[in-house]
């Protein structure tokens, strides 16, 4: 089944040059490489949300957090994130 046409013509074409992108994703291209790291973090911790799993922008939330930390400890569920602890590069 086809979604109907909600568009004319004319916005359509208007349109058509739009990127739309998950509000993570905007801030790891579009921002953090315009910002410079003063005072990095000893440590960060990061949850991504099963809509992250979803869309596949848990990779922005990592690649995001890299330049400002120095121990990354990505959460894979709530409990015992020691478990998940990894050292950045």
């Amino acid at each position: 089944m086809r979604p109907p046409e909600v568009l004319t013509a004319g916005n359509r074409e208007r349109h058509v040059v739009l990127t739309v992108l998950d509000a993570l994703t905007w801030v790891r291209t579009e921002l953090l490489p315009k910002l410079t790291v003063t005072r990095p973090l000893a440590r960060a911790v990061l949850h991504p949300t099963c809509a992250m799993g979803h869309l596949g922008t848990t990779g922005d939330l990592h690649a995001g957090a890299h330049p400002y930390e120095s121990v990354l400890v990505a959460l894979e569920r709530a409990t015992r994130a020691e478990e998940n602890e990894r050292r950045a590069p």
